[in-house]
């Protein structure tokens, strides 16, 4: 967020997805990010950038999408699904990012 960095030409919001399809997490809204508590969210569930994910189920009825994430399924609501760009998993191309942008855990 803030560095004027653009979206693929492929990049859709989550809340944009259907069952089945399978995406790459592109970047989180910038109104995402202000909130800490969701932030912490995404991260326990391994909803960050560069993560591949399953669109489980999507309901209208509900206005929910649930999805498949390495650390298990997770529901979020459509508007929460809003502040996530994805970009279909077919047209990534899996690197590592630069070794100067990893952090490391302690």
């Amino acid at each position: 967020p803030g560095t004027g960095a653009c979206f693929s030409p492929h990049a859709r919001k989550l809340s944009q997805t259907s069952s089945g399809e399978k995406v790459v997490v592109e970047q989180i809204s910038e109104r995402a990010t202000e909130n800490v508590s969701l932030l912490q969210f995404f991260q326990e569930h391994s909803i960050v950038p560069g993560q591949c994910l399953e669109v489980r189920d999507k309901s209208e009825i509900t206005g929910t999408i649930t999805l498949s994430t390495p650390n298990g399924d997770v529901a979020l609501g459509t508007e929460t699904a809003g502040q996530i760009m994805v970009v279909p998993s077919h047209l990534v191309q899996h690197r590592k990012a630069p070794e100067k942008l990893r952090r490391t855990v302690v």
